[in-house]
């Protein structure tokens, strides 16, 4: 009867130390990992002659994004004549556990008219931010840029995707990556200069 005891004890306590190793196991798992609800952002910032500015950036719309097809702006600035624009990437991720290592990769893409006017590299940043909204990629493009498209209107389209590798401080690696949203920009070359339309921000994202 002692020895049939001393048995369940043994097998209770390897039974409990098989939990515990599950547990610890399981939260190693939990700990050592990248979270992004939405790794990838995309924005456009119009600049004017005049010195003013207007941003259509879809990370600040994260809800609209969400529920609608998309975001259309009217930029209330009709009329006025551009200087250049700037279409920007942008990434927001957390992670659990300590990084000892990271790499970017990915691209920003810009056409006008169906054509590739700059496609580029995403460089890998000096530093990483830890859940907010970070550039990492910028296309710029002059008026004499827009202007070799012509007189007329001409639409703009903006998309970019993003793929980060953590390394932990254990050894353990984690990967993410997701589309950004489209972006849309409408404008016209004439006499007097590049004036623009309306923005759309599509949803038009893939995560993995």
């Amino acid at each position: 009867m002692s020895r049939l005891k001393s048995d369940l004890k043994r097998e209770k306590t390897a039974i409990a130390v098989i939990i515990v190793f599950l547990i610890v196991a399981a939260l190693g798992v939990y700990i050592y990992k990248v979270t992004a609800a939405r790794l990838a952002g995309i924005g456009i910032t119009i600049h004017y002659k005049d010195g003013s500015s207007y941003t259509v950036d879809s990370t600040a719309y994260p809800l609209r994004l969400m529920i609608g097809p998309g975001l259309k702006v009217v930029d209330p600035n009709l009329g006025k004549e551009v200087d250049y624009v700037e279409v920007f990437l942008k990434y927001k991720m957390d992670w659990k556990g300590e990084i000892s290592d990271y790499k970017f990769s990915g691209w920003l893409a810009v056409v006008v008219d169906g054509e590739v006017k700059e496609n580029v590299t995403v460089s890998n940043p000096d530093s990483i931010a830890k859940n907010f909204w970070k550039e990492i990629e910028k296309i710029k493009l002059t008026e004499d840029d827009l202007a070799a498209y012509g007189s007329g209107e001409h639409k703009l389209h903006g998309e970019g995707y993003l793929k980060v590798k953590v390394t932990f401080t254990d050894g353990s690696t984690d990967t993410k990556s997701g589309h950004s949203e489209d972006v849309d920009w409408k404008f016209e070359v004439e006499g007097a200069g590049i004036t623009s339309f309306s923005i759309r921000v599509s949803k038009n994202v893939e995560f993995k």
